[in-house]
């Protein structure tokens, strides 16, 4: 309610819970107009969901999450909204994450790549207009159908993000990802 109208989400820290009981506090870096990074996958984690609090004039103005995306249906209401507000956090942890979970959506490869695949196909038309971000996302898709077990699309996912930026530095690391898998 303090916050101005350009700004649609706020979100927290969380505490991380692993598998073997321990526990790491995340707090977030992301805030600002942060499109551009959420594209990228720089500056800090995407929000989590469970930390976020928007406004729901922002929810009927960009809508509610795709069903229609088995995976990442966060990772896209989150661009929907960055592209019109900004977001902002408190870093304190008010929220709980386990990684112990079962039953998770993005626990199943193949819906991660089919959720990959729909955000790829409703970003390409922005993508196309920016290389350099459009062959880091390729990267990342290849990376994720390389840990689904389709070695032959990554590899085209590759040589794809290569065209688009031979000199992107972030070729080589995921070139080696790509051969370990």
């Amino acid at each position: 309610e303090q916050s101005d109208a350009d700004v649609g989400v706020i979100h927290t820290g969380f505490y991380d819970w692993k598998p073997d009981g321990s526990v790491r506090e995340a707090r977030p870096k992301m805030e600002g107009w942060i499109f551009e990074r959420l594209l990228n996958k720089t500056g800090g984690r995407a929000p989590k969901l469970s930390t976020i609090m928007c406004r729901r004039q922002v929810l009927d103005e960009v809508g509610l999450f795709d069903s229609d995306l088995p995976a990442r249906e966060d990772y896209d209401l989150y661009l929907r909204i960055a592209r019109r507000y900004q977001f902002r956090y408190i870093s304190e942890p008010l929220s709980n994450k386990r990684a112990d979970a079962s039953e998770r959506l993005t626990s199943n490869p193949r819906n991660f790549v089919l959720g990959f695949e729909g955000i790829y196909r409703k970003l390409h038309a922005e993508l196309s207009q920016r290389p350099r971000t459009h062959s880091i996302y390729l990267l990342r898709y290849a990376e994720v159908l390389a840990r689904a077990g389709d070695k032959a699309q990554a590899k085209k996912k590759y040589i794809e993000a290569a065209r688009l930026w031979l000199f992107n530095p972030r070729l080589i690391t995921y070139g080696i990802k790509l051969l370990r898998t």
